[in-house]
């Protein structure tokens, strides 16, 4: 995970906790080595055992003004370690300097076994989910930072990371962790959205609402938008709006399971914009078949392949009947459609393999005629080598004989 693996505390090789003086004094020496652009030793809290850390003088620049207020010092310090508990928390550390993970991993799974947070066990809630979200264990990792704070303890982690006037509430912590990890996922794609849902859906904790209400408010906005997309390029294009249909199928089919899987499919609100979009490409559908019928062209195929998934997205009973009875006006099922054009395209494939094998065949022809004309350009090479050399003997044949008869005539 990124905002892990380039935390800015991670870069200063600080845990969260650590006091001004040590920030200062290790930031001073974090720049001296990089101004001789030298690694310093890897003996500080950045953890080697984490991935390659090059620090320069630039990013060690970046970081530093990464913590410089309390809100962003907050955000990193959710996914990064906090030493609350001197002694188990030092020896752990210890061992992931050392690239133990699992001695870490043992020593943290002991101190939170139960699920209970409790003053003594804090940190090691907060350091083990880092950990486990470091390794890509969503499921195990949120559910454990979202114990901590969701507990009455998360008042101690925020008070040893950011100064004694910053103020936020449980909800807006949980809020902010919550964005963050949602923002990482979307980025690196390593949970499906909809493995995302079903973690946080699992929980009990006080921003749960609010948070997935701003999931469902995003995603409904997205879905407007490119309803409002498709309806623009089907009014001025009418020749492509099955395309319009079609890409509105794509951009809002991922974002309509999300929102399936936090209303579920009786939701009146889920319905609703499914039935807006399976609606509008409804729409898309009637226009560009209108359009060609105009000009005598069948597009029943096409026609077929857009209605059924519209039929796919529609929640709504009304809407399902209206594409169905628009699917019983075409001459073909879908089934047949799709037979069709798997025909279509296992003679497309026959085609390019015939013209493949022509064209493989006429190269081969080329190769050849290319070979013949350098072998007859050979012989000929050759061939005037052996005139030449047969004209030469001659010339000095003759110069031989011409001499002879100089000197018989001088000797006479």
């Amino acid at each position: 995970m990124k905002i892990i693996e380039n935390n800015p505390y991670r870069i200063l090789g600080i845990l969260v906790d650590a006091g001004a003086k040590e920030r200062t004094s290790q930031i001073k020496r974090l720049k001296q080595y990089a101004e001789v652009e030298q690694e310093p030793p890897q003996d500080d809290y950045s953890f080697p055992v984490f991935g390659k850390l090059t620090r320069t003088t630039d990013s060690i620049a970046e970081a530093e003004s990464k913590l410089n207020l309390d809100h962003d010092k907050m955000l990193a310090a959710l996914f990064w370690f906090w030493s609350g508990d001197p002694i188990t928390d030092e020896v752990t550390f210890a061992a992931l300097k050392d690239g133990n993970k699992l001695l870490a991993m043992d020593i943290w799974t002991k101190r939170t076994y139960t699920e209970k947070v409790t003053e003594c066990n804090v940190s090691a809630f907060q350091n083990f989910s880092t950990l486990l979200l470091l390794m890509n264990d969503y499921e195990h990792g949120i559910k454990l930072k979202i114990n901590l704070l969701e507990s009455d303890f998360f008042t101690d982690f925020v008070k040893q990371t950011t100064d004694k006037t910053y103020k936020i509430t449980k909800k807006n912590l949980q809020l902010l962790f919550l964005n963050q990890i949602f923002s990482e996922i979307e980025k690196q794609k390593a949970i499906s959205m909809e493995q995302f849902i079903a973690i946080v859906k699992e929980l009990s904790f006080t921003a749960k609402e609010d948070f997935l209400y701003s999931l469902i408010q995003k995603r409904v906005e997205d879905i407007k938008n490119e309803i409002e997309i498709a309806k623009t390029k089907r009014k001025t294009d009418k020749e492509n709006a099955n395309n319009a249909g079609k890409n509105l199928y794509f951009a809002t089919r991922e974002e309509l399971t999300v929102l399936k899987n936090i209303l579920g499919t009786d939701s009146v609100k889920y319905a609703s914009i499914a039935d807006k979009v399976a609606n509008e490409m409804r729409q898309c559908d009637i226009d560009y078949h209108n359009f060609f019928v105009k000009v005598n062209i069948d597009v029943s195929e096409d026609s077929v392949e857009l209605l059924n998934m519209a039929k796919s997205i529609a929640a709504g009973c009304v809407t399902i009947q209206r594409i169905q009875e628009d699917l019983d006006k075409m001459p073909y099922s879908y089934d047949e459609v799709l037979k069709r054009k798997a025909e279509r395209e296992q003679k497309e494939r026959e085609q390019l393999h015939k013209e493949q094998k022509e064209q493989q065949k006429r190269e081969q022809q080329q190769k050849e005629r290319e070979k013949r004309e350098q072998e007859q350009k050979e012989q000929e090479r050759l061939q005037e080598i052996k005139s030449r050399k047969k004209i030469r003997n001659v010339f000095l044949w003759t110069l031989l004989v011409v001499a002879i008869i100089m000197i018989v005539l001088i000797n006479r």
